[in-house]
């Protein structure tokens, strides 16, 4: 499926786009809102600036996606896709990735603190 395709069907009222192979599709500045991707493979894909206010992303693979600059008023699950086995260096327990505010972070299961995913040299540390 390529880009026109996921938003004509965006268009015609479509929001379940689940279990789909999405990877390298260009969805710039798309508004996609409330829509369902659990489970897609969205890797490579450019996302960048699109709206994504509730936007359902378990257990989607986000390897290399781009979200930079993504827009929505609410938290976007990420749920067990994003699970790691990092742990956090001053209380020792898991690390899970979320994302907030158009960005990805590393969020502490026990205390809550949350760290930005640095990357150097282009590779990210996720």
């Amino acid at each position: 499926m390529d880009a026109n395709e996921v938003l004509s069907r965006y268009a015609a009222g479509e929001k379940d786009f689940r279990q789909l192979d999405l990877r390298e599709i260009s969805l710039i500045k798309a508004n996609l809102s409330a829509v369902a991707l659990s489970g897609t493979s969205l890797r490579n894909s450019s996302l960048s600036g699109s709206y994504l206010s509730n936007v359902n992303l378990n257990w989607a693979s986000l390897k290399r996606a781009n979200l930079n600059k993504t827009k929505g008023n609410r938290a976007i699950g990420i749920g067990q896709s994003m699970m790691s086995r990092h742990t956090y260096l001053c209380c020792s327990d898991t690390l899970l990735r979320h994302f907030r505010f158009g960005e990805l972070y590393w969020r502490c299961s026990h205390c809550y603190q949350d760290m930005p995913v640095a990357e150097i040299h282009g590779w990210s540390t996720s």
